[in-house]
């Protein structure tokens, strides 16, 4: 479940981990978290809000059901929370089970899932707002995954002024 939920919000490892009950919105299907890493370098405190899509809200519905709102989402089986330490010594042993390069770490999910939403045609303002950091990180390390984007950009302005006249 953990795993899954890495995959469809881009969430960084302790994100999730961190995550409490009363952090997820039923009626928006929201995870609001406001204890996040750039929480401490924003000018304000926003929280960093990850929209869910029906697989992640069906599983954090599932793992938050009996609990109190200040229990922690994904807990292991003795019933204590995951912690970052503890999700990627669980992950490193599923990896070696599975014969998965030693490389791969949970933190891998988030880059896939940037990357991704750049080549899915997202643009670079959302997919920095959805994944809690900035358009100058994601330019900075993604920024070659959007190839022809300016030549795109160009193509649209075109046929835009072309219906105008």
């Amino acid at each position: 479940d953990v795993l899954r939920c890495y995959y469809h919000t881009g969430a960084r490892t302790s994100e999730l981990t961190d995550a409490l009950v009363k952090d997820l919105q039923v009626r928006t299907k929201k995870l609001v978290l406001k204890k996040h890493k750039r929480l401490h370098t924003l000018t304000m405190a926003v929280p960093r809000v990850i929209t869910l899509n029906e697989e992640v809200f069906a599983i954090l519905t599932r793992c938050c059901d009996g609990k109190q709102p200040d229990d922690a989402i994904f807990t292991q089986n003795n019933g204590s929370p995951w912690n970052k330490d503890s999700v990627d010594e669980r992950f490193r042993k599923v990896r070696e089970l599975a014969g998965v390069r030693e490389h791969i770490t949970i933190y891998d999910f988030r880059h896939l899932w940037i990357s991704e939403a750049l080549m899915a045609g997202v643009d670079v303002f959302t997919v920095a707002k959805m994944a809690g950091t900035s358009v100058l990180m994601i330019e900075k390390t993604y920024g070659h995954l959007r190839g022809t984007h300016l030549e795109e950009a160009q193509q649209c302005l075109d046929r835009d002024r072309q219906k105008v006249g």
